[in-house]
């Protein structure tokens, strides 16, 4: 039954991987797990039953080359489609993140020249140009220090400079 949702996931995964889909990555981490899940379920059932399924348990060369060996290569393929699946997730989520400041950066630009609009007038709301700056009104960004004698509540300079 398993097989059924296996098949197709890794089909998917091929063309994905194939076309460079966003998707990928997840499709990636979800055929290890399912593949990862079914050896596992295997190997166990295997043990529990006393390895009496397979051909020739008996014969030493077959159970350790035609069973351990295949079961180890079983379970070292998935490994690296599984790293570079989490990795490409982790990556995406780094870029989101890095985008989504991009983004606030954008929007605080935006919203501070729209702001710088409205208060020259220049925005074209109606009666934004009635609303006039105040004049002579500049911010001083220097840092209070003992030696200047100057406070910070004197940052604000109405002097007409």
């Amino acid at each position: 039954a398993l097989a059924l949702v296996a098949g197709p996931l890794c089909l998917y995964l091929a063309f994905a991987t194939y076309e460079r889909k966003p998707s990928r990555h997840a499709l990636g981490l979800g055929a290890c797990v399912v593949h990862l899940w079914t050896l596992a379920l295997y190997l166990g059932t295997e043990a529990h039953a006393g390895f009496k399924h397979l051909a020739q348990p008996d014969s030493f060369i077959f159970f350790w080359f035609g069973f351990v060996v295949v079961t180890l290569v079983r379970f070292l393929l998935p490994l690296p489609v599984l790293r570079h699946s989490v990795a490409g997730i982790v990556k995406d989520s780094a870029l989101s993140a890095r985008w989504a400041n991009v983004q606030h950066r954008i929007s605080m630009d935006r919203t501070l020249h729209n702001f710088h609009d409205t208060t020259s007038g220049a925005s074209g709301f109606p009666g934004a140009a009635l609303a006039s700056p105040p004049k002579h009104h500049f911010i001083s960004l220097e840092l209070h220090s003992p030696a200047s004698g100057r406070h910070p509540a004197s940052a604000f300079d109405d002097s007409g400079v």
